[in-house]
């Protein structure tokens, strides 16, 4: 039963919508336990991957800079020449555009409906914490997302019998 438990928390955690044919068709959990575990196990992955894609942020803003100081600093160009210089353009591929089209489109709550769901807990909530400074607020509605998105599939397949996958 830990094992189970275990394992359906994980799931949670990483890939969310997968977490419930498991809870019900191979483990045969109740419905209040499926909540309660899909939550719980949706919620530590909001939490771990906010934190992990805080430090992943810092340590990218922190290596690409002294990169770019170490590897392009030229003493014979004046300073203001060398930044319009060597400045890199930024490459738009359609998965960033749609990411900051979600973005503008959809705002925060857009994301945090769409994060459980579409995206994967990992993905959703590294664009969250990326796009949106205010990292309390975010994770609130992440979380939020997470409980609402728990209940609202336990109900469908275990009232409704409804297939997910």
């Amino acid at each position: 039963m830990f094992i189970k438990i275990l394992t359906l928390l994980f799931i949670s955690a990483v890939k969310f919508i997968f977490a419930f044919p498991i809870a019900y068709y191979e483990y045969h959990f109740k419905i209040y336990e499926t909540i309660l575990i899909t939550s719980a196990g949706g919620i530590s992955g909001i939490l771990f991957f906010a934190y992990l894609s805080d430090i992943l942020i810092r340590l990218w803003f922190r290596f690409s800079r002294r990169f770019i100081h170490h590897h392009i600093t030229v003493k014979v160009l004046p300073k203001f020449l060398m930044n319009k210089r060597h400045e890199k353009k930024r490459i738009f591929t359609k998965r960033n555009k749609r990411y900051i089209w979600t973005k503008q489109k959809f705002g925060i709550i857009g994301i945090a409906i769409l994060t459980p769901f579409i995206l994967s807990i990992p993905v959703g909530t590294f664009l969250a914490i990326r796009f949106y400074k205010k990292k309390t607020v975010t994770l609130i509605y992440l979380i939020c997302s997470v409980v609402g998105w728990s209940v609202v599939l336990s109900c469908l397949l275990y009232i409704f019998k409804i297939k997910i996958l």
